[in-house]
């Protein structure tokens, strides 16, 4: 090659010099001339590729495509999978080696091996086709920039589109976190099959799964209840346990208030609710808890927050440079619960948002919080979190490997990944404010009609993904948006899966009874049965055939049996101890820590802390204030974090002397306390008022010895009692829920 060719002068110094690539042209053209060539002679292609291509903007950055390399072909091992590459060599002689995925590559090389030797050209036609190459690469490179930035849509080839028979369209339509459809809940509402409306440019036939409850027909409230019931019973039965006796009024009064509403009743509520005559007590009561106006702010901030800690934990919320707004997941959350949104479509919803995370933004969409608070490297997290919340599979340790311990193959993590791939995420650096995009994704071979996902076995072959649920229906492989909105598609198969019935419904169950029917929670499959299949499969059935209404899930468990019975061990039902590894039978109410954020509100509704009458934003403030000091992101690949709430010795120190225990226990801010000390109860009923209030119950004879005649060495009641409170703030019946 000439070392001094003036054509290739011209171009290094355009690329070297940052300049855009249409101020390459006519240095070209006059390049070829000084060479003594006509530039007429050129393919009349590239002439209109030098002097016609639209001009782009200056770019910063390298463009992140390379020219689409042929599909590779390889020997098939498994339905949507092809060997391309093994230890080192092809398995057969391909034209294009495969990239390897690599998130931090702009630019994936592709290198071609031909079969023969190419005849040698002379010096200026070589020139003359590097130069050529070289521009119309420059150029169209600089044109992909353009649009990745500006997010164009782009210009692909049109082709043949596969589409599944006997399928469902996903229509184009509003974006459906604008969508309110109505849904019906009653009890006698007819089951109806998912039905959303996807993003405006995708328009694509996609296969749902079919439900094995397909035409079940929902059951009555008190039918549900009855089935649990007798269901449980029969086991208990058969493990020859006898169930603990029911809690007492108080005892069922506290746990009904901290599992639906996250706090203790004070003692007013308290006291109403024990002094109440009805028969039908505590089923009016979890109404009131959860369809009462009085109750409806506390209902809506508690589970907005119990779902965002599920979605992307605790610790974002102290992030100062996260993309996730926390605050902005849960005004979603909230404004979702205070519809009573079907779950199904707040699963839709929160899987294929777009927008921006934070409130107050022009496109402002809290959903987009939960993949935006999962973004990593290839969207990984975004693959595993959704699996594991959604569909109760744990499919993480399936990214390097299959999975040693159940069904979930290396394969299916990754064909579930791709349906990921589509995300962009943009970021306003005045604001800090980042936004949720759709954008093309070309594939790892640069095949946007393929759009292929690589990944790598531990024996060393490269194999190859696409788009794929777990149950093993695929979509169209073609990556452009406007030809399927990927995520909008798995969004979909996931809410008409029953696995997300069945994932819902065991999480909801361990919120209230301690444990699900699998441990963990959210890893459910064949390796791992539930211990009351029966029980979980009829509420899951119910849940969907209920249309997903939350509120409903929510009173069937609260009225079960199991939730209403006592926290006591006794000699009938030692064998029913979890804690010890054990199924749980669910013959007693298991006893466990409250978390941090019902410990608080609890503190501040039992404790009637007079300075809780701000504003709605200056209590949130004054609570994150007090949580923040317990979560901390670990920042590893699975989005853990550790949240040090577990009784140690920081906690410990927090109760006994932390601004809020000492606001608690002032007279000057308790209300509770200035209320008793000037009341005209003797010292016996203030004691057990103190105590009924604190830890739902009224204290044993050896207690209130003693109890009264520490008061009585004191100078001043209200000192007294001051301690009284601060002891039962302190004891571990408080932190409890029993």
């Amino acid at each position: 090659m000439d070392h001094d060719d003036p054509i290739l002068d011209a171009l290094l110094s355009e690329a070297l010099g940052g300049h855009t690539p249409p101020d390459v042209t006519a240095r070209v053209l006059q390049a070829w001339a000084a060479k003594g060539h006509d530039p007429a002679q050129l393919d009349p292609r590239l002439l209109q590729a030098l002097r016609g291509a639209p001009v782009p903007p200056p770019v910063s950055e390298p463009a992140w495509l390379s020219p689409a390399a042929p599909p590779v072909q390889g020997m098939a091992q498994h339905p949507g999978e092809q060997v391309v590459y093994t230890n080192g060599q092809f398995s057969e002689p391909p034209l294009v080696e495969p990239p390897v995925p690599s998130a931090t590559a702009q630019a994936p090389l592709v290198s071609v091996k031909p079969r023969r030797e190419a005849p040698q050209a002379s010096s200026g036609w070589l020139a003359a086709v590097v130069a050529a190459s070289v521009l119309v690469a420059v150029v169209l490179g600089g044109l992909v920039a353009y649009r990745a930035r500006h997010h164009w849509e782009p210009s692909l080839a049109e082709q043949p589109r596969n589409k599944p028979p006997d399928s469902r369209l996903l229509a184009p339509g509003p974006n459906p976190a604008e969508t309110n459809r109505p849904r019906k809940n009653a009890p006698d509402a007819q089951p109806q099959e998912p039905v959303f409306e996807g993003p405006a440019n995708a328009a694509v036939a996609i296969t749902l799964p079919k439900s094995k409850w397909e035409g079940a027909a929902p059951a009555s409230d008190h039918e549900i209840v009855a089935f649990v019931n007798a269901t449980l019973r029969d086991s208990w039965d058969a493990n020859k346990v006898t169930p603990a006796p029911p809690a007492t009024d108080a005892e069922f009064c506290r746990r009904a208030y901290l599992r639906l509403i996250g706090r203790i009743p004070n003692a007013e509520e308290l006291s109403s609710f024990t002094a109440n005559a009805s028969p039908d007590k505590r089923a009016v009561l979890v109404d009131t808890l959860l369809y009462g106006e009085q109750y409806a702010a506390e209902f809506e901030r508690y589970w907005a927050t119990q779902w965002s800690n599920t979605l992307i934990g605790r610790s974002p919320a102290f992030e100062q440079n996260g993309l996730a707004s926390v605050e902005g997941l849960r005004q979603y959350l909230q404004a979702a619960i205070h519809a009573n949104k079907p779950f199904d479509e707040i699963t839709f919803e929160l899987i294929s948002a777009t927008g921006s995370a934070k409130p107050g933004a022009p496109d402002f969409n809290g959903a987009t919080n939960f993949l935006l608070a999962s973004q990593n490297e290839d969207a990984t997290l975004a693959t595993s979190r959704t699996a594991r919340i959604f569909l109760g599979k744990q499919l993480q340790c399936a990214q390097c490997h299959n999975h040693p311990f159940n069904e979930w193959t290396q394969h299916q993590f990754w064909a579930l990944n791709a349906f990921f791939r589509q995300m962009d995420v943009e970021r306003d650096r005045t604001s800090q404010t980042a936004r949720l995009l759709n954008k093309d994704f070309r594939g790892e071979s640069g095949d946007p009609q393929e759009a292929d996902v690589f990944y790598e076995q531990r024996n060393g072959q490269l194999k190859v993904a696409y788009p794929e649920f777990v149950d093993g229906t695929a979509i169209p492989r073609d990556g452009a948006v406007r030809e399927i909105d990927r995520r909008a598609a798995v969004a979909q198969m996931i809410a008409a899966s029953d696995d997300l019935s069945l994932a819902t419904v065991n999480r909801t169950w361990a919120h209230f009874l301690g444990y699900g029917f699998t441990s963990p929670v959210d890893d459910m499959g064949a390796h791992n049965p539930p211990t009351h299949p029966k029980v979980l499969d009829r509420l899951a059935q119910e849940f969907k055939a209920h249309n997903y209404d939350t509120k409903s899930l929510l009173r069937w468990i609260a009225l079960s049996e199991p939730f209403g019975l006592s926290s006591k061990m006794e000699a009938k039902n030692l064998l029913d101890a979890p804690q010890l590894g054990t199924a749980p039978l669910f013959s007693r109410y298991y006893t466990r820590q409250m978390q941090a954020e019902e410990l608080y509100e609890s503190l501040v509704a039992a404790a009637e802390i007079a300075q809780r009458g701000g504003s709605q934003q200056e209590k949130d403030q004054a609570r994150l204030a007090w949580l923040g000091q317990f979560s901390q992101s670990l920042k590893t690949d699975e989005g853990d974090e550790e949240h040090r709430f577990d009784g140690a010795i920081g906690q410990s120190l927090m109760m006994m002397n932390g601004e809020l225990m000492q606001q608690a226990i002032s007279s000057e801010h308790s209300e509770l306390l200035k209320r008793v000390a000037a009341s005209k109860m003797t010292p016996r009923e203030k004691i057990e008022h103190l105590f009924l209030t604190a830890i739902a119950r009224k204290p044993t004879k050896r207690e209130l010895e003693v109890t009264l005649k520490l008061v009585g060495n004191y100078a001043d009641v209200n000192d007294a009692l001051s301690d009284v409170w601060w002891a039962l703030l302190n004891s571990n019946e408080f932190i409890l829920d029993h």
